[in-house]
């Protein structure tokens, strides 16, 4: 067994491990689930994503990018339970959502179909654990943390004479935990959702009633947005530490919350998957990355020289099929061609234990290549490459990294054409959700006024550890006419600017004198 890091900077993995159930609430597992349902929303979820991915892309072109297209389209498609009118035919378009033919069959409910059979399916395939072993799991883990966090303060505090001896408690804890997961072939995938509403705001108990019956939302939860600001900030944001294993911290800065603010709708997801065949860490070696600008920079590349049984599949640059040899000449100069121009792209794909998921990856044959190829990329081209994965030997390498990310994703669903959403309500055009407030005032309706998404990702030679979460803070319409503090008033009058004046009867208004002072005689 491939035994994990234990240094104080690479415990991940093993830090992380197969969580107990904890808060996260997929709804349970209700066999047999029919895949078939779920095929609705797997298309809007990657369409959608895709085409966010892209926009985004496209904003910051050197720039790392991570973000979550389930979290996010399962945030966008709560809220869009509650869209009627324009408002719901935007979000349906922007997010990819299948025209029924059926006479007033909403697209959203068949999204909330998948998405839930989507839920169930993860919930089944990686399999459970019994109580005991989830809990020895839960606790090695805590362990590991601890022990890992010990080493990290001593190495910053510079005792040196007491690190070894914390770093040999973290191998151990490392040690019985490997031996543990080494048990469990299935990933850990979990998804959480979570309704927050201002204890001030009447939601609409078919909008609760719908949410928590495809998401396992449970009861909803009342906040003081407007009395208890930070305390309601505090709160969500544990929710969401809690259930991506302390990974996403901070979804919702501060300054963004108000008592404006009438309901917060969260997604947060976690995945941790070991390769089906790791990567040995003694291949891992320090090689030149290069950019796209042909800079160079060093990186840690997991290599495997002869790995077996690779999906893999290349392409030339308008997305065509290159056959790649599978046998060539001694002599290499009489080979014919086996990669694809330089304007051309390969992938692979390396699975994760249990066979469920996997990783794709796609590169480009030059360093300035990537922009081409995001340009190409839709889920309809993604779909048609990954049907032409052929099992080889491929010669392996890929980065060890760690990223993360946070953005405000409201101007590029705008620049994708989801702009009533955003809009005020009282305002010509305005967002049209009535299926979420309960209330007719109008200054009660409400509208999105930030859609916040932070994502995090590690991947080394053991498998990858991956978290996300989503909010999408609505607001009422009121908020844009606030309240107006009344103060007494002195009026001024000083004619010094031209005037007109007037000499009327005030019993009968009728007017006497007019006249206009345009400059002063004396």
């Amino acid at each position: 067994m491939t035994t994990l890091p234990i240094s104080a900077a690479a415990l991940v993995l093993a830090h992380a491990g197969l969580a107990a159930p904890g808060p996260c609430n997929n709804p349970p597992a209700d066999p047999p689930v029919d895949l078939s349902a779920a095929t609705p929303a797997v298309a809007a979820n990657n369409a959608f994503g895709l085409d966010l991915f892209r926009l985004l892309a496209s904003q910051s072109p050197n720039d790392n990018l991570f973000i979550s297209p389930y979290s996010i389209s399962i945030a966008m498609t709560m809220t869009a339970e509650g869209a009627r009118g324009e408002t719901e035919a935007e979000m349906a378009r922007v997010m990819r959502f299948p025209i029924d033919p059926r006479a007033g069959a909403r697209p959203v409910t068949q999204i909330h179909t998948g998405f839930n059979a989507l839920s169930q399916r993860f919930a089944a395939a990686q399999g459970s654990a019994d109580p005991q072993t989830r809990e020895r799991i839960a606790a090695l883990r805590k362990k590991l943390d601890d022990a890992n966090n010990v080493v990290e303060r001593l190495q910053n505090d510079g005792q040196w004479d007491r690190v070894s001896a914390a770093h040999e408690a973290a191998e151990q804890a490392a040690a019985e935990l490997n031996a543990l997961l080494g048990t469990i072939d299935r990933f850990d995938f979990r998804s959480a959702n979570a309704l927050w509403v201002d204890k001030t705001y009447d939601l609409a108990p078919v909008f609760v009633q719908t949410i928590d019956r495809f998401y396992g939302t449970g009861h909803v939860t009342a906040l003081d947005f407007g009395g208890q600001t930070e305390k309601s900030r505090v709160t969500i944001n544990t929710w969401v530490e809690n259930n991506t294993e302390q990974r996403i911290k901070d979804l919702i800065p501060p300054g963004i919350l108000s008592r404006d603010t009438c309901l917060v709708l969260t997604n947060a997801v976690y995945f941790l998957g070991q390769w089906s065949t790791p990567f040995e860490k003694s291949r891992t070696r320090e090689a030149d990355f290069t950019l796209a600008d042909g800079r160079t920079v060093k990186a840690k590349l997991m290599c495997d020289p002869w790995r077996d049984g690779v999906p893999y599949a290349a392409f030339t640059a308008d997305g065509k099929y290159f056959a790649t040899p599978h046998a060539v000449p001694a002599d290499q100069s009489q080979w014919p061609q086996v990669y694809p121009d330089d304007d051309g792209f390969s992938m692979i794909q390396l699975p994760y234990k249990g066979g469920d998921l996997a990783m794709v990856l796609i590169a480009p044959r030059t360093a300035a290549g990537l922009p081409a190829l995001e340009r190409t990329l839709s889920a309809e081209s993604l779909g048609a490459w990954l049907a032409r994965f052929e099992a080889r030997r491929v010669d392996t390498a890929l980065p060890r990294f760690r990223l993360e990310s946070a953005r405000d994703l409201a101007e590029p669903l705008k620049a994708l054409g989801m702009k009533r959403a955003f809009t005020n309500p009282l305002e010509p055009g305005g967002a049209q959700f009535p299926g979420i407030c309960a209330s007719e005032d109008p200054s009660e309706q409400p509208y999105i006024g930030a859609v916040l998404h932070k994502a995090w990702v590690e991947v080394n030679e053991v498998g990858t550890e991956a978290a996300a979460a989503t909010a999408v803070i609505m607001v009422r319409a009121g908020a844009a006419v606030r309240p107006v503090e009344m103060v007494p008033f002195i009026p001024k009058f000083h004619a010094d600017h031209p005037f007109l004046f007037i000499i009327h009867d005030t019993k009968t208004g009728v007017i006497l004198f007019v006249g206009r002072i345009a400059r002063p005689q004396a």
